[in-house]
């Protein structure tokens, strides 16, 4: 367990079983996470609101396009989904068409 880092990168990272980023007691959100190309046959358990996964994946400015902060919303959504975490797929889906709008502009 990390109880604190500047950034994690997953990009093309291949996660086959499970990946748990749940915050221990006293950690402090990662400011950027980065999820781009990574493919997730298994399960990746992250909370949400207290991960701040939405600020993580936006705050990876110009690191990444719209099209691939939506990808990452999306791969997130599928992942919420076979948890059965509906509430945050719900949020999840919300970023992913936002974000998918934007890299249209």
């Amino acid at each position: 367990r990390m109880s604190k880092a500047c950034s994690i990168d997953l990009s093309n990272a291949v996660i086959r079983d499970i990946l748990d980023m749940h915050l221990p007691e006293g950690g402090v959100p990662v400011p950027i996470i980065n999820f781009t190309d990574m493919s997730l046959p298994g399960l990746l358990y992250i909370d949400w609101r207290k991960n701040e996964v939405e600020k993580a994946v936006y705050n990876q400015k110009d690191q990444t396009t719209h099209y691939q902060k939506a990808t990452q919303f999306l791969m997130l959504k599928e992942n919420f989904n076979r948890n059965g975490q509906y509430d945050y797929e719900d949020l999840a889906y919300v970023e992913y068409r936002r974000s998918k709008a934007r890299s249209r502009k």
